[in-house]
C-alpha cells in the first residue's frame, strides 16, 4: 500500500526535526510516518504506547519496515538477542526490570504515542519516559491527536523535557504564565479555567509539531480500509488451534478465490462457529478499551461498532456505558431500532452505536460517525460492505475510516484478513 501525499510530507518533516511533535488529527496515519522515518534514522527503535495498541504497533512496524518488533508486556519482560525495535507500554515504564531492559537496549529513536496520557507533573509514568526516556535519545517523536486535551499546562511536561532551555520555567511558573487560574481547594490553592498570553505561546512552539485536521488533509481518499492487531491473554487451547492448522489449510485461506473456499480449508481443522465466538469475545474488552481511549482524546467524535454476537455486542455496550451507546441487535424490534438510530444521529451525547451485522446492516444511516470498526466480521464479505456503508453513503461529507479487528497470533486473524481484503474490493454506494 503506498504512502498517501500526507504521510510523505510528515515523514519529511520528523527527519527534519530530531525532536518534535506529530499531533495530526485521529487517521490520518501517524503510526505508519514515525514508523517509516524511524526506519530511515534509526538502528535501535523504542515505541511506547498505550497497552491496547501495542500489539498493532508491532504489526504495522513489520508490514510498513520489514523488522520484527520485540512487544515487552507482562509476559515478556526481557528484551531479545538482536532485536532493532522494541515496543512497551506507559505502564510497564514503572517496573524496574523494564527500565533496566531499556536501559540495556539504548535506543537511538524513541517514539512515544499518545503523550497526551503522560502529561502530570505528579504522574510517576510520565516522569519515566519524559524523565528517563527522552534525554538520551538522538530522535523523539511525541504523537497525539490532542496534545492540549484542555488547558496550555498539558503542554508544560513535553517542552521542559524535550527543549529545556527554551522552555526553562517551573511548573508554577508556566501555568501561571499562560493560565487564567481561580481558587481551588485542591493541589496548591489555583486550577486552570483558560488560557493567557497564547500568542507569545504560539510563537514560542512555532516548529516544534506538526498538526492536520481531516478537514485540512484534502488529499485523504473518502475511504480507507485498515487493519488493527490486538493481542488477548487466551487459553493454550485456542492458541495451539492456530498451530494445528496445516500450511495447505493456511496457503488456501490466503489465496482463496472465495470465502467459501477459505472457510472449509479452516473447517478441516477447527470448529470454526465455536472457535469464532470464543475470539469475539476476547476482542471484545480490547475493542472498547480502543475506543474509549479515542473519545476521550476527541470528545466531539463518534464511533459505529459491528460484530456477529450477541454477547460481543453485550460486552461492547456495557463497557462503553458511559459514552450512552445505541445497541441494535436482531431482538431490537423495527421501530425502536428507528428510533436509536435518530438518537445517534442526533444527540452529541449519544456517541456510539453497536450493532450486530445482519441487524444493523442494511436499511439504516449512520452518517453521524466517519469511523467505523468491525470487531467482528461476517464470512459474508458483501455483508461487510453492506454494514461499512451504514456510515458511508450519501450525506457522509467526511473522509471515512473502515477497521477490521484482528486477535494477534490466532486464526481470527487470518480470516479477518481474507476478509478485510474481500471487503474493500467490493465497491459501496459511492465507489471506493
Amino acid at each position: 500500500m503506498p504512502l498517501y501525499p500526507h504521510q510523505r510530507e510528515a515523514i519529511k518533516w520528523l527527519l527534519q526535526h530530531p525532536r518534535g511533535g506529530l499531533f495530526d488529527d485521529q487517521g490520518l496515519g501517524k503510526t505508519i510516518s514515525a514508523l517509516v522515518a524511524a526506519d530511515i534514522v534509526g538502528e535501535r527503535i523504542l515505541i511506547v504506547c498505550p497497552s491496547v495498541v501495542a500489539y498493532n504497533w508491532a504489526a504495522e512496524c513489520l508490514e510498513w519496515t520489514g523488522r520484527n518488533a520485540a512487544v515487552l508486556s507482562h509476559g515478556r519482560a526481557t528484551v531479545p538477542p538482536g532485536a532493532c525495535v522494541v515496543v512497551t507500554t506507559h505502564g510497564l515504564l514503572l517496573r524496574e526490570h523494564i527500565k533496566a531492559e531499556i536501559e540495556c537496549f539504548a535506543p537511538d529513536v524513541v517514539i512515544g504515542d499518545e503523550v497526551h496520557m503522560l502529561r502530570g507533573r505528579d504522574s510517576k509514568k510520565a516522569a519515566a519516559f519524559w524523565g528517563e526516556l527522552v534525554p538520551p535519545a538522538a530522535y523523539v517523536w511525541a504523537l497525539t491527536g490532542t496534545p492540549q486535551p484542555a488547558w496550555p499546562i498539558d503542554l508544560w511536561m513535553m517542552l521542559s523535557h524535550m527543549w529545556p532551555q527554551q522552555f526553562p520555567e517551573s511548573w508554577a511558573e508556566f501555568r501561571d504564565k499562560y493560565c487564567l487560574l481561580a481558587p481551588s481547594d485542591y493541589s496548591d490553592g489555583w486550577r486552570p479555567i483558560g488560557g493567557r498570553n497564547l500568542a507569545e505561546l504560539r510563537q514560542r512552539v512555532d516548529g516544534k509539531f506538526l498538526r492536520r485536521l481531516k478537514s485540512q488533509v484534502l488529499d485523504l481518499p473518502p475511504l480507507r480500509h485498515e487493519r488493527v492487531t490486538l493481542q488477548a491473554d487466551l487459553p493454550q487451547e485456542m492458541l495451539d488451534l492456530d498451530g494445528v492448522l496445516s500450511e495447505e489449510a493456511v496457503e488456501a485461506v490466503m489465496n482463496a478465490t472465495s470465502p467459501e473456499a477459505a472457510f472449509a480449508a479452516l473447517l478441516q481443522d477447527t470448529d470454526l462457529a465455536s472457535y469464532r465466538r470464543r475470539c469475539g469475545e476476547a476482542k471484545a474488552p480490547l475493542v472498547a478499551e480502543l475506543l474509549d481511549l479515542e473519545l476521550r482524546e476527541d470528545r466531539a467524535c463518534k464511533r459505529v461498532v459491528f460484530c456477529h454476537h450477541k454477547s460481543v455486542a453485550s460486552t461492547l455496550a456495557h463497557k462503553l456505558a458511559h459514552y450512552r451507546p445505541v445497541l441494535i441487535t436482531g431482538e431490537v424490534p423495527a421501530k425502536q431500532r428507528t428510533d436509536r438510530v435518530a438518537l445517534f444521529q442526533a444527540n452529541p451525547s449519544v456517541r456510539v452505536a453497536v450493532c450486530q451485522i445482519v441487524a444493523g446492516g442494511t436499511g439504516i444511516t449512520l452518517t453521524a460517525a466517519d469511523d467505523l470498526v468491525f470487531a467482528e466480521v461476517s464470512f459474508l464479505p458483501g455483508e461487510n460492505a453492506q454494514a461499512r456503508d451504514r456510515v458511508y453513503r450519501i450525506g457522509q461529507t467526511k473522509p471515512c475510516r473502515v477497521r477490521f479487528v484482528e486477535l494477534f497470533g490466532t486464526a481470527d486473524a487470518i480470516l479477518t484478513r481474507v476478509l478485510r481484503r474481500k471487503t474493500a474490493a467490493i465497491r459501496g454506494l459511492l465507489g471506493n
